[in-house]
């Protein structure tokens, strides 16, 4: 069995999504309507840096805002498997 390296996963996701727009849009149904929550890229840095912490299951899940990602995730600034 193999275990991921995922502290250099980590620096190499984020390295390599430099430029990508794969992050600067995320829609909801709010009153009946699907809205852009992150405005085109503009309040995208939530979802961007929880989506990756997502990909490597070091959160519960991807948020759109930095409030709630501190909030239910604050022990990913502590993981053990980015301790190396």
């Amino acid at each position: 069995m193999y275990k991921q390296d995922k502290r250099k996963t980590l620096f190499k996701l984020i390295e390599n999504s430099i430029g990508t727009k794969l992050f600067r849009n995320n829609y909801f149904f709010i009153d009946g309507k699907s809205k852009d929550l992150l405005r085109n890229g503009e309040l995208s840095c939530a979802f961007y840096v929880s989506s990756i912490l997502y990909l490597l299951k070091l959160i519960k899940d991807v948020h759109t805002t930095s409030k709630l990602s501190r909030k239910k995730n604050f022990s990913f600034y502590y993981h053990e498997e980015l301790e190396k």
